[in-house]
């Protein structure tokens, strides 16, 4: 579900600087103080409620929701403002769940903190934890990725991993059993890049396939069915994708020349679907094999949430469509769009990272933006605004 945005800074933005003790060292219970300024991120990522992102030097910064502490800072409170999570290692990437989040660490290690209610940490218990916690097994990931209540990751061998919940089959080991640690995909496919929906995973094999596994009630799984699958099922498409994205009834991937597909729910495909599933008992609109989304535009990046989707195209220009109650389309209003709509302004945009009523997005100059539901301070503008229509920059206040 959740996409990890990449940004490459510029020289004319200041780096905002780095002395500030962990809460471990401080011994205090409160969130260490950052100086005033413009952060600078090398990735984000937007999950239920909360955002985090990584700084240039590799410290990480969270906001928003905290009630499971998928924050990491040590404390169970909600922050407007981006506060430091409380870890000695710096990081190289970073992925949002529903109420969890995992980072890798620039070793490859693998740490994960918030809930824990089915595994989702990795850590072989079912204990929250508020701090960052290494996940057991000592793999080195290349790749982390986490849904509603699981998490996947490729190792540096290219093997795909996955714990968590598993009610659906989405840890794709061939059963619908919950796993505390990590548990290898069924298969001997090696995977060069993997997204964890909902409840389903989908990922791109070196061989050029792409292979998703788990709830498939509104074709998600893009097989021509609407059946639940619990190892590695090809996606009857004869593009090639590069990378792949899982959302909660969607799922979508990008070319290598930049075109986009998606299957799954009728009404997050963005363009007019060609199925019907079995889904809540009646039919339901779908698509249960790949569809062709922005037929004349190539992307850059596609990220889907629980009821909306964004991407950015070649250009930048960043598009949203599906639900749009809280403004998470970014266009200005509150009106749902079932085809792509571009967000307001002007702003060149890099890469997009979608939760689920709240979307940021990081501009070509370096500038994370924020826009739709801010009930828990998931924009990070510490505005108390409860939502923003429009990006808005992150920033330190």
């Amino acid at each position: 579900m959740v996409s990890v945005i990449q940004l490459v800074g510029r020289p004319q933005y200041a780096l905002l600087a780095a002395t500030v003790c962990t809460l471990t060292a401080c011994g205090d219970s409160t969130a260490p103080e950052l100086p005033q300024g413009e952060y600078l991120f090398q990735a984000a990522a937007a999950g239920l409620r909360h955002t985090c992102g990584i700084q240039v030097d590799g410290t990480l910064l969270c906001w928003g929701y905290n009630s499971m502490g998928q924050l990491g800072d040590g404390t169970n409170l909600g922050r407007s403002a981006p506060t430091l999570v409380d870890a000695a290692q710096s990081f190289t990437a970073v992925a949002a769940g529903w109420a969890h989040t995992c980072g890798l660490a620039a070793d490859g290690s693998a740490y994960c903190w918030g809930s824990n209610d089915y595994g989702d940490l990795g850590d072989g218990t079912t204990d929250d934890h508020a701090r960052p916690t290494a996940v057991a097994g000592g793999h080195q990931f290349r790749v982390i990725s986490a849904g509603e209540a699981h998490t996947c990751g490729i190792t540096t061998e290219r093997v795909a991993y996955c714990w968590g919940r598993n009610w659906y089959g989405q840890l794709g080991d061939g059963t619908a059993v919950d796993r505390l640690t990590p548990t290898p995909v069924a298969g001997e496919l090696h995977f060069m890049a993997l997204s964890a929906g909902a409840s389903h995973t989908c990922a791109v094999a070196e061989d050029g396939g792409t292979y998703c596994w788990g709830h498939n009630q509104t074709g998600q799984i893009g097989d021509g069915t609407d059946t639940t699958r619990t190892i590695p099922t090809f996606v009857a498409s004869d593009a090639e994708f590069a990378s792949v994205r899982a959302g909660y009834r969607l799922s979508c991937g990008i070319t290598r020349s930049g075109r986009a597909y998606c299957w799954g729910h009728g009404a997050l495909l963005g363009t007019e679907p060609t199925d019907s599933c079995d889904s809540w008992g009646g039919p339901y609109p779908c698509s249960t094999r790949p569809v062709m989304v922005f037929a004349d535009i190539t992307l850059d990046d596609l990220s889907i949430g629980y009821n909306h989707a964004c991407a950015v195209a070649a250009g930048g220009t960043a598009y949203c469509w599906g639900d749009n109650s809280s403004g998470q389309l970014g266009d200005g209003t509150g009106e749902r769009s079932d085809v792509p709509l571009p967000t307001a302004g002007s702003i060149r945009f890099a890469t997009i990272t979608v939760g689920r009523s709240h979307t940021c997005g990081a501009s070509r100059e370096g500038v994370l933006y924020c826009w739709g539901s801010n009930e828990s301070g998931q924009l990070g503008d510490d505005s108390g605004l409860l939502g923003w229509p429009v990006p808005i920059a992150v920033w330190g206040w």
